[in-house]
C-alpha cells in the first residue's frame, strides 16, 4: 500500500498481519475438482492462505509468524429426477483451527481472515429451471 500524502512514509503490508486490518498473505487462492457420472456429481475444493508475519509482534516469538492454511470442503449430488437434485456437504473436511496470532489478544487470531468455526455439514434440495 503507497502514502496517501507526497511525501509520507509508505507502509508495506505484503506477508503481514495488521492489527484490525486483516492479513494481507503474499498468496491466496480458491481451487475446485467437479466431477460427475450418470446423476452423481462430486466436487473437491480448496482454499489456501498463506502465511504472515504479525507486523506489531516481536519477531520470533510465538504468534509472531503464521504458516499457511489449506481449508478442504467436499460436496456429494444425486439427480433426483430431471430437474431435481439433493445434495450434502462438508465445510472445513479436517476441522484445521484458526492459527495463533499475537496482536488479537481478544479472539488469540485474526478473525477477517481465517474461519472460525469448525467441520460443519450442509444439505441441499435443488430444483433446476
Amino acid at each position: 500500500m503507497g502514502a496517501l500524502t507526497p511525501g509520507a512514509t509508505t507502509i508495506e503490508y505484503a506477508g503481514k498481519i495488521t492489527s484490525g486490518l486483516g492479513s494481507y498473505t503474499q498468496w491466496r487462492g480458491l481451487g475446485s475438482l467437479r466431477m460427475g457420472k450418470n446423476r452423481w456429481t462430486g466436487v473437491y475444493s480448496a482454499q489456501y492462505i498463506g502465511s504472515a508475519d504479525d507486523i506489531i509482534a516481536v519477531p520470533d516469538t510465538i504468534g509472531s509468524h503464521v504458516s499457511s492454511v489449506v481449508y478442504h470442503s467436499l460436496q456429494l449430488s444425486y439427480g433426483i429426477k430431471k430437474k431435481w437434485d439433493i445434495s450434502a456437504g462438508v465445510e472445513k473436511v479436517l476441522d484445521k483451527k484458526a492459527p495463533f496470532v499475537k496482536n488479537n489478544p481478544n479472539t488469540d487470531t485474526d478473525t477477517m481472515t481465517y474461519d472460525l468455526l469448525g467441520r460443519r455439514w450442509n444439505v441441499r434440495f435443488g430444483y433446476h429451471w
